[in-house]
């Protein structure tokens, strides 16, 4: 009798594993990460190539001196890189993270925030020269490059494109300035003054909703993006430097560099409605950050601790963190 005791306890504790295995699915999909330093070089960067369903570094491509953001294409094929240090838009197929092209955008040019939309339109800040930049049918054999809008001094850092790809926002940081842009005319449409230092930026699932985060200020503007005007002013953590969204459109998250955490803000009523702590520290340097597809797990990169960290958005809980040894900024992620 013990014995069966036994063997029924063994077989309750199989099933109980199985149905809490079963409750937190496996994650799927391919992270990348934008190293500002290759390992063993001393001129070049990187891009982390990271199976989630592993968590293991599944390749790395050699990139352009200090990379910081990336935009998968539609397809997942591709990935496009921002030459932050450089004037280059680089393209690696994502499969080999070999490079396929790379577009000059101009003397003095620093692009730093990218964006990839169908059918085939990638845009790009110009930060060193003011503008932005289309780059029309990148894969084919006659792409078309474009300049784009009214020079601004030290701006735009970061971009943003409506899900058609005919309009941008830039967010221009060191004036907290943010511009509309049309990109089937190549014409500004309007531009607002903010304040604060306003470097991220992120538009919602259905261009619902624009969002700056103020570094100075601890703040997240949310504006019309049609008319440019404040509709909410949201207090966020300290040093906020990145926004991102959920898929769903009911969350905005901003990265806070000098308090480690995340804010979570409701898109609906634009309040704060928790924070999750990550390392609690400015020692790490918390930049990007970016939601899975599913929404279930939110990632952040820690430069000076050569992390990027995995989160369970629910719970707060950090899961994993994949290591890496050159400096992780820009985060992207392809089903």
């Amino acid at each position: 009798m013990r014995c069966c005791g036994i063997v029924a306890a063994a077989a309750m504790a199989v099933a109980c594993a199985g149905a809490a295995a079963a409750a937190v699915p496996r994650m799927t999909g391919t992270l990348f990460a934008a190293d500002k330093r290759e390992p063993g070089r001393r001129d070049g960067g990187s891009v982390q190539k990271i199976d989630l369903a592993s968590g293991r570094e599944v390749g790395r491509a050699k990139t352009c001196e200090n990379p910081h953001e990336m935009a998968p294409s539609p397809d997942g094929r591709y990935i496009a890189v921002a030459c932050f240090s450089g004037s280059q838009i680089e393209i690696y197929r994502t499969d080999r993270m070999t490079r396929v092209k790379s577009f000059e955008l101009g003397a003095g040019a620093l692009p730093h925030g990218v964006v990839w939309r169908k059918p085939g339109r990638i845009v790009a800040t110009a930060q060193g020269r003011g503008t932005i930049f289309a780059i029309d049918d990148p894969l084919g054999d006659s792409p078309r490059l474009r300049e784009i809008g009214e020079p601004i001094k030290d701006g735009p850092h970061m971009v943003v494109v409506s899900e058609d790809g005919k309009t941008a926002w830039g967010a221009a940081n060191f004036a907290s300035v943010v511009i509309a842009y049309d990109l089937e005319s190549g014409k500004e449409l309007r531009r607002a003054q903010l304040s604060g230092f306003t470097e991220g930026i992120r538009l919602t699932a259905g261009d619902k909703g624009l969002f700056l985060a103020a570094a100075r200020t601890a703040k997240l503007f949310r504006l019309d993006p049609r008319t440019l005007k404040v509709v909410a002013e949201i207090p966020v953590g300290r040093s906020p430097v990145r926004v991102t969204s959920d898929t769903t459109g009911r969350y905005v998250a901003t990265s806070n560099r000098e308090d480690g955490t995340i804010s979570v803000v409701d898109i609906a009523t634009n309040r704060p409605v928790r924070t999750i702590r990550v390392s609690g520290d400015a020692e790490p340097f918390q930049i990007g950050i970016a939601f899975s597809s599913d929404g279930r797990r939110i990632y952040v990169t820690e430069i000076e601790a050569n992390d990027v960290v995995e989160v369970d958005f629910s719970t707060g809980k950090i899961l994993r963190r994949f290591k890496s040894p050159a400096g992780p900024d820009g985060l992207a992620i392809s089903d």
